[in-house]
Parts: structure tokens; C-alpha cells; sequence
């Protein structure tokens, strides 16, 4: 994996409101849809993530031009309301991935959380595992179904204070 250009930029969406739409369009076109929603629905879920205290989401921007997103949201895994908060909704778009643009987007959120004293982060994925592992996750023992695939519960922990 190459390094991110120097140039990537990474900053919360709601600093960058050109790019809601954008971001939309990515979660509806790689989770939402198949989930039965539609893009208005879609817009509706982003602009009320950008308003509730304790969720966000980054972008990451190359040249001005936004190339993915990642959040935070409080609970994303309907089936473990006990597990919060959660890594969520990281993309890249695909003519830029390969670059650590994800990595950098990962960090940027596990920042904002450990800023916030949490002392630990989950994610579920399906196919995603080596990418976190990379990044000092933990695949846990759990499993759980999302959407009607299998998907792997994985964690965070805080570093340790000094």
C-alpha cells in the first residue's frame, strides 16, 4: 500500500456540506440499496448523523475533489445495542483506493473517538478483516448477521495513557 498524496486533506463533513450528496450517493449505492433505501432516505439518515451529538463523519479530499468518508456512529450493529461507539460507512472511492486514503480516514475517526474518552471502538465487516487487522484491530470472538451476510465483530482499544 502506497502512502496517501500529500495533499489528501481530512476534515468533518460538516465542514465540507458540498459533500453530503456525494457521500449519500456512495452509502446508497454500497450499503443502502440493498438495504431497500432510497436516496432521499439516504440524504435524511446523513443530515441527521451530521446533528446528533456523539456521531460524525470525516472525508478525505485529494485536490478539493472528496474521495471517502468514515464515521462514527453510536450504534451501528442493531443486534448489539450493548457495543458503542462504532467505526462505520468507510469508503473510498474505488479510483482512489490502494493509497492509504482508508488508513488515514481509520486513524482520523479512532482519534475523535479516544479525544472523546472512549476507551475502546467496534466495527463489523464482512470482507474487511486484513485492512483493520493492519491497523491494530482485534477480530473478537463474535460473529452476528447484517443484512443477511455474516459479518466479524472487531475492536479497538484506547492506547495506553502515559
Amino acid at each position: 500500500m502506497t502512502p496517501p498524496a500529500d495533499h489528501l486533506v481530512l476534515q468533518q463533513l460538516a465542514d465540507r456540506p458540498d459533500g453530503v450528496e456525494t457521500c449519500a450517493d456512495w452509502a446508497l449505492a454500497t450499503w443502502g440499496a440493498s438495504w431497500g433505501h432510497s436516496r432521499e432516505r439516504t440524504l435524511a439518515w446523513l443530515e441527521n448523523l451530521l446533528a446528533t451529538d456523539g456521531e460524525v463523519m470525516f472525508v478525505a479530499s485529494l485536490d478539493n475533489q472528496i474521495v471517502g468518508m468514515a464515521g462514527v456512529e453510536r450504534h451501528d450493529l442493531a443486534s448489539r445495542p450493548d457495543l458503542s461507539p462504532w467505526l462505520a460507512n468507510v469508503f473510498v472511492d474505488p479510483d482512489f483506493r490502494r493509497r492509504g486514503i482508508a488508513s488515514a480516514l481509520v486513524t482520523q475517526v479512532e482519534r475523535w473517538v479516544w479525544a472523546r474518552g472512549h476507551r475502546r471502538l467496534y466495527l463489523f465487516t464482512p470482507d474487511q478483516m486484513a485492512l483493520y487487522q493492519q491497523l491494530d484491530w482485534q477480530l473478537t470472538s463474535e460473529t452476528d448477521h447484517h443484512n443477511g451476510a455474516q459479518v466479524r465483530i472487531m475492536r479497538k482499544d484506547a492506547p495506553a495513557e502515559n
